[in-house]
């Protein structure tokens, strides 16, 4: 019999081996490793209890501890940037004390086409754009008259000529 609960501590290993993932670029597992600090200790009672996991401090999942002292559950982070992982070890008996272990990785999510958004360019200033379209607008205007007058004015004189062309055949 021990006088006091025995000590545990907890692993957070991300990806599927024992080795931490530094960076997750999609769904991945968390696996949780439980261990006694004082393995005499520890054997007053077989290891039983739940590991609940957490990002960024939002409880993602709970999951019940296997008795060789394991815990698994699949995870896919919600968005890209640093995440503090974290697991917490509460044991179902008094003969074993619970622990906790924080881990920081980088969450990398591959950018998927459909949610690509164009951006949308504004002016600097919608004045001066709508003074740019003015002026453009005034010119293409000025151009216009003078073409048109320019097709007007050979129009008539072209009248002019054909009519005394005609006027001075008559009087021969």
């Amino acid at each position: 019999m021990t006088t006091q609960a025995a000590r545990t501590s907890l692993q957070i290993h991300v990806g599927g081996t024992v080795d931490s993932a530094t960076t997750v670029t999609g769904t991945t597992i968390l696996h949780a490793g439980i261990e006694f600090l004082d393995a005499a200790a520890g054997s007053a009672a077989p290891l039983s209890g739940t590991v609940r996991f957490y990002a960024d401090g939002v409880r993602i999942g709970e999951v019940v501890a296997e008795p060789l002292g394991m815990a698994a559950l699949p995870w896919t982070p919600k968005a890209s940037g640093e995440v503090m992982l974290s697991a917490e070890f509460l044991p179902d008996t008094l003969n074993h004390a619970g622990s906790i272990q924080e881990a920081a990785i980088t969450v990398a999510l591959p950018v998927v086409p459909d949610e690509i958004v164009p951006e949308k360019v504004v002016p600097a200033s919608s004045t001066t754009q709508k003074t740019d379209l003015a002026a453009t607008g005034a010119n293409g205007s000025a151009l216009m008259l003078g073409g048109s007058a320019s097709i007007l004015g050979a129009g008539l004189l072209a009248l002019l000529f054909s009519r005394r062309r005609r006027n001075s055949t008559k009087r021969r």
